[in-house]
């Protein structure tokens, strides 16, 4: 896979794989839920970088970020690069493995339920602007 450039351009579509039908995505509706935008502890949610990659190399990518998760990929919601900054998240280049990166700039507050209040508005409005692509199982 060739290198991506060091900056996230807003025109690049972005994928957040998924790997929960229960908590990150309804198979019937095809809509991706909230649970796959939820921020880990860290506050760096992994995405990768997906423009210009067909399917099949779509899926590579899910597949090697499932291997260091030691978690059964399911499928990714795309999204462009865009939206994550219009609710002010940044996306910061961060292989391995290639194309991956880091959506960080999650809202922090004191208050725990206004803290998570904020974080799941961000989420909806990255779900509305998802597409769910789902990976036929192997």
């Amino acid at each position: 896979m060739a290198s991506r450039p060091p900056r996230v351009d807003e025109a690049e579509s972005i994928a957040r794989f998924v790997f929960s039908e229960k908590n990150e995505y309804n198979p019937r509706t095809m809509k991706v839920r909230t649970g796959a935008f939820k921020p880990p502890p860290n506050l760096k949610m992994s995405v990768c970088r997906v423009s210009g990659l067909d399917f099949a190399a779509r899926k590579s990518c899910g597949e090697a970020v499932a291997a260091l998760s030691k978690r059964a990929l399911k499928g990714a919601a795309i999204t462009k690069c865009l939206a994550y900054r219009r609710v002010q998240l940044e996306l910061l280049p961060s292989p391995p493995p290639p194309h991956h990166a880091d959506a960080v700039g999650w809202p922090t507050n004191p208050d725990e339920i206004e803290q998570r209040a904020m974080r799941l508005k961000i989420a909806e409005s990255l779900c509305a602007e998802s597409e769910l692509e789902l990976y036929p199982s192997a």
